[in-house]
């Protein structure tokens, strides 16, 4: 195979890709083969036909068939031969390429690439990151009494316990929408009172009812910016039933409920949850810095960006600035060329990790979640998002990093 370059501008190029006859004739015996093993030619037994009955029978398959694997398998080792990265489709004149048993073949594709950079100062950015504030009395108590509904436990109630704030309230309802049901049947829910964040109309229609009681009817209207946009800004009729009512029991805040999470003491605990608001900002600070790194990284540049990658950008952002486009996308160019630079690679072992990390979030089995990102194409995705961490915290390492008094 033969692969001629020709530059049609800083992202643009034309590939004018030549096969010999050899190449050619190689890839017609092993599509003939292959349709030999399958066909069913009467006369013969399958797989029996001879080689000139099956280039009689089927020759507009079989050339259809090694033109499409020719240029599928030429084009692919014509990229990785001169480490081009393709943007999108080449475009190819399939139909005028023809190929023919002891013939050559020739054709053109012409494709979006990456633009080369010549990298330069990427190591030892100077910048300032700024210094996590300590947590305030009302941040600790704030996220302890969070651990305490957490741990909270619900007590059942008389029959004729009448419904108060701090209630565990279990429902059924079914919603109208101009008296259209919207679910074929009632729907369950529990809802803690004064702590869940209900419509107030859903609240109010609870208070002081009972256990038992049933055909409980209001109307709710949804705001105009509700995430389930069928129903924004329109108002559905509930019918609801309760089915059961218990009071929440908060445990005391005290050592033993310290002691119950594994600490000292009440004041142990504090102290864990101070580091850990300081752990998350620290987090937040240190992600923030090393974007503020790779975007100052990236005003030292002026190259071109492939037109595709900007108009995709511009549709999905039609309020951003020009220029601040254009920066982002030079910085999501120039983190790939340094992630070549500094052979920067991602190992099964750190997918896998990540793979057992997202299980754990969303609750699903490692298996499950691992088949779901390989159906959906998703594990590719993993290997990119890691391998772009990696090079981040490659940047922040290298980087002269101060902190503000």
């Amino acid at each position: 195979m033969n692969v001629a370059i020709e530059e049609l501008g800083a992202c643009q190029k034309k590939l004018t890709i030549s096969l010999s006859p050899e190449e050619v004739n190689k890839e017609f015996q092993s599509v003939i083969q292959d349709i030999r093993k399958k066909a069913m030619v009467p006369g013969f037994r399958k797989g029996k036909a001879s080689v000139s009955t099956i280039k009689r029978r089927f020759g507009k398959e079989i050339a259809q068939d090694v033109k499409e694997k020719l240029i599928e398998t030429s084009f692919k080792d014509a990229l990785v031969e001169h480490h081009i990265s393709p943007i999108g489709t080449p475009t190819i004149d399939y139909k005028n390429i023809k190929v023919a048993e002891n013939q050559p073949v020739e054709y053109v594709a012409e494709i979006e690439a990456f633009p080369a950079v010549e990298l330069k100062d990427y190591k030892g950015v100077e910048i300032t990151r700024k210094r996590p504030p300590e947590p305030t009395a009302e941040e600790i108590q704030y996220q302890l009494v969070a651990l305490q509904r957490q741990n909270a436990i619900n007590e059942p109630v008389n029959e004729d316990h009448v419904i108060v704030e701090n209630n565990n309230v279990t429902v059924a309802f079914q919603r109208f929408l101009d008296g259209q049901p919207l679910e074929e049947s009632k729907q369950q829910a529990s809802f803690w009172l004064g702590v869940d964040n209900l419509f107030p109309e859903f609240s109010q229609n609870l208070f002081g009812k009972k256990k038992g009681d049933r055909e409980i009817q209001f109307s709710l209207t949804y705001p105009q910016d509700f995430q389930d946009q069928s129903i924004a800004g329109k108002t559905v009729q509930f019918v609801l039933d309760i089915l059961n009512v218990e009071n929440v029991v908060l445990p005391e805040l005290d050592d033993e409920f310290a002691k119950d999470l594994e600490e000292e003491s009440l004041d142990a605990l504090k102290a864990k949850i101070a580091r850990q608001i300081t752990e998350q900002r620290e987090r937040v600070i240190v992600a923030e810095t090393k974007n503020r790194i790779l975007m100052q990284l990236a005003e030292m540049y002026d190259f071109e960006v492939p037109p595709s990658l900007v108009k995709d950008q511009k549709k999905h952002f039609p309020d951003q600035e020009e220029a601040e486009l254009l920066k982002r996308l030079r910085a999501g160019i120039l983190l790939n060329h340094i992630q070549e630079q500094e052979n920067i690679t991602v190992s099964e072992a750190e997918v896998d990790e990540a793979v057992e990390a997202m299980a754990t979030q969303h609750q699903m089995p490692v298996a499950a979640m691992k088949s779901y990102l390989e159906q959906h194409n998703g594990l590719d995705q993993v290997r990119t998002d890691l391998k772009e961490s990696k090079t981040l915290d490659f940047l922040y390492e290298q980087a002269h990093v101060v902190e503000e008094a």
